[in-house]
């Protein structure tokens, strides 16, 4: 338009010489009215041009805003302790809550010696030895290739219980949850009359679950005691004891922590017999070669 524009003033100043007085005028006044209106639309056009660009700087700094401010309640709530996926409880009933200890501790009941023991052997694993349904008092009453299936029974039982908890309900909250409710079946089995085992193996399966540093914590420190004194009690109670520490550690959650101590109080209460033998100098401790009672 404003080529076209600039097209007919030259055609006008090269033909005014021809034109009578009144087609000057005329042809002045249209031109006139059309450089009029060719610039009242180029500034509407700019003034929709910065409207829209305003606009777009505004949805822009407010969405640079609304980030800003969600990074810095997520640093306050890290520093208060509450984590991001303790957060994920809050958006879930109690009833699944339910679902998922009911769950977990009947995978918790199914407790890999007293299985291996009474129903493939025929020999309760609970009359021998420590009279414990663990796996050291397994090992130690029969020996033999029966043992990797009472490892897998009670590693597989708690990784069953966290990945249903991850799916009910989700966030390390509900892994704890559920890693509670499923030592406690496998400490306390009500189909075999609440005699169950101790919770090391389980226990330990929970920490690889939920996070790498507390299963290094925890077992780096279980391995090392036992190899070097050959008490698997006293690799067990480190694993109990340092469980809620180094949970303190990396998810400091008030909700967490005290689910962690719950479990860690859980396993050191159940090695009360053992230490009571460790201050007494009577503990056995663990050989690789079976000897049967």
């Amino acid at each position: 338009a404003g080529q076209r524009l600039k097209n007919d003033v030259e055609r006008f100043e090269k033909n005014a010489g021809t034109m009578t007085e009144q087609e000057r005028i005329r042809k002045q006044r249209d031109l006139a009215e059309r450089d009029r209106d060719f610039q009242r639309r180029q500034r509407e056009l700019r003034e929709d041009f910065n409207q829209r660009r305003n606009e777009e700087l505004q949805k822009l700094l407010c969405g640079l805003l609304l980030a800003a401010r969600l990074q810095e309640g997520l640093r306050q709530a890290r520093e208060k302790g509450v984590q991001k996926t303790d957060m994920l409880c809050r958006w879930h009933s109690g009833q699944e809550y339910k679902y998922v200890a009911v769950i977990a501790y009947f995978c918790g009941c199914f407790n890999g010696a007293v299985i291996v023991s009474k129903y493939i052997l025929r020999d309760d694993v609970r009359t021998h030895g420590s009279g414990n349904a663990g796996l050291t008092n397994f090992y130690r009453t029969f020996g033999g290739f029966l043992t990797l299936m009472v490892i897998l029974t009670d590693v597989l039982k708690a990784v069953a219980a966290l990945l249903l908890a991850g799916m009910l309900v989700g966030g390390t909250f509900g892994q704890y949850w559920a890693g509670l409710f499923c030592l406690l079946g496998h400490m306390f089995p009500c189909m075999f009359r609440f005699k169950g085992g101790k919770g090391i193996l389980s226990g330990g399966a929970i920490a690889i679950m939920i996070d790498w540093r507390i299963a290094l914590v925890v077992w780096g420190g279980f391995l090392l005691l036992t190899v070097l004194t050959r008490y698997v009690s006293l690799g067990s109670l480190w694993a109990g004891g340092s469980f809620p520490f180094i949970t303190w550690y990396c998810f400091p959650s008030p909700g967490i922590v005290a689910l962690a101590f719950a479990i860690g109080g859980l396993i050191v209460w159940q090695h009360r017999a053992n230490v009571r033998r460790l201050l007494k100098g009577t503990e056995r401790k663990f050989s690789l070669h079976k000897k049967r009672e």
